[in-house]
Formats: C-alpha cells, structure tokens, sequence
C-alpha cells in the first residue's frame, strides 16, 4: 500500500468495514465467552457471519478492482484460487472431524468413568 497509495488509506471501504467487523467480532465473542447456553452462542455467531457476508459483499471499492480474481483474464489465477478454496475447505473438513473424534473419545471416556 505505501509504494501504490502512499501510505494506509483508512477511509478505504474495503479496509474499514473489515476492521469494524473483526474488532465487534473480538468483542462478540468475549461476551459470548460468559454464556454457558451453546444455542445462543452458535445462534450469535450464525448472525454475524451473515451480517459480515452481507456487509463486505455489498461493499463499494474505492481503491481496490472490484473482483481482481473472476474479473482477470487468466484461468490459471482463477483455477488456482477455486483450488486454494477447495483445499482449504477440505483441510477444515477434517479438522472438525479430528476434533469430533477427540470429542467423542473424550465424553465416552469420562462417562465409563462415572463422571458427567
């Protein structure tokens, strides 16, 4: 950003509205640390992700194109970005089924312990 804007432009849509959101995103979630119901913490957290979705899509572009990756005229970048997602949503899938795994040993073991 220095060598092409000359510095950190803050009034940028695209870097404040981000900003914004991961900062009350901090805050939610420390105030959600205090709940011990997890429907109202996964409900909260389900709300904001699809506030966030809707809030940085319907984003204006001051500085930035508007879609650098779809709108380019390579297929390579666009072939490498669907493959980086995919790769990444994989990895995520099997985290979530490690950590299920973990869980699930977790709580039968506690519970041929006799412990709740």
């Amino acid at each position: 950003m220095q060598a092409n804007w000359n510095g950190l432009f803050l009034d940028e849509p695209r870097f404040r509205i981000p900003l914004n959101f991961a900062i009350v995103g901090l805050l939610l979630q420390a105030g959600l640390s205090f709940f011990t119901a997890s429907n109202w913490t996964s409900l909260a957290n389900l709300v904001f992700g699809i506030v966030l979705f809707i809030g940085v899509g319907n984003t204006q572009a001051v500085l930035h194109p508007d879609s650098p990756i779809f709108n380019s005229s390579s297929r390579d970048i666009q072939v490498f970005f669907a493959a980086m997602i995919l790769l990444l949503a994989l990895a995520a899938w099997q985290m979530a089924r490690a950590w299920l795994a973990c869980e699930t040993k977790r709580r039968g073991n506690s519970k041929s312990n006799g412990d709740r």
